[in-house]
């Protein structure tokens, strides 16, 4: 189990933001992806992400790996039944969807509350951190601070999926899930923040192959 610290938290649209989730907790069990389109989209981009969790853990015999924004915890736990040897923790921000991450079948992971931008874990504790749909829900002023924190808990390799700000699709149409706003960002604004922090690009996943009409990206990223 990771050693935890004390976390504080930006209020305003944090708050909004985790009462659109305490909604879905208690009225859809937490479940976020509604439509069978929605879910479809799900499936292949955390193939990706998974394809990207292989090569990061390759050759490493017990490795820790932090999931940001897990939600449910059911690609946290994929990645702990893939992984029997490694100490795989989930970390949200909502207390009712931690709850029922923590209710749901083997095999056993640490699900602990807490910001992204403030993590409650110490710094260099995880091998691999995934961040899978989160960190557009993460107003765009908080966002470098998000990054930083993900690389602080980070020692090798970071795998995040980011709504692309770039695309037709994040252009043309509401910049909001569920009446809540949203942040779409790029791949460079990332890349930026994170070659700061000693991480770089290796591979950048695309929902339908060119930037322009890609709706989300998977990043990932090395340090050194």
């Amino acid at each position: 189990m990771p050693m935890l610290v004390n976390s504080g938290a930006d209020v305003n649209h944090t708050e909004r933001t985790r009462a659109l989730f305490e909604r879905i907790a208690q009225q859809r069990s937490g479940q976020y992806h509604r439509t069978v389109v929605s879910r479809l989209s799900q499936w292949r981009t955390r193939t990706a992400v998974m394809r990207f969790v292989d090569r990061s853990l390759d050759g490493v015999a017990a490795p820790r790996v932090l999931d940001v924004g897990c939600g449910l915890g059911d690609f946290t736990r994929a990645v702990a039944a893939r992984y029997p040897k490694a100490e795989v923790v989930g970390i949200d921000f909502s207390p009712q969807t931690i709850s029922l991450a923590q209710e749901g079948p083997p095999p056993p992971v640490h699900f602990a509350c807490g910001e992204l931008t403030a993590l409650p874990i110490s710094d260099d504790w995880a091998h691999l951190t995934t961040c899978i749909n989160t960190l557009h829900h993460v107003e765009a002023s908080e966002q470098r601070r998000a990054l930083e924190d993900l690389a602080r808990a980070t020692t090798h390799h970071l795998v995040i999926e980011i709504k692309n700000a770039n695309s037709l699709y994040f252009k043309r149409h509401s910049k909001s899930v569920e009446g809540v706003p949203i942040a779409p960002t790029s791949s460079r604004a990332v890349e930026g923040v994170l070659t700061e922090q000693g991480f770089q690009l290796q591979h950048i996943w695309r929902f339908f192959g060119a930037s322009v009409l890609s709706p989300l990206e998977v990043l990932w990223f090395r340090r050194g």
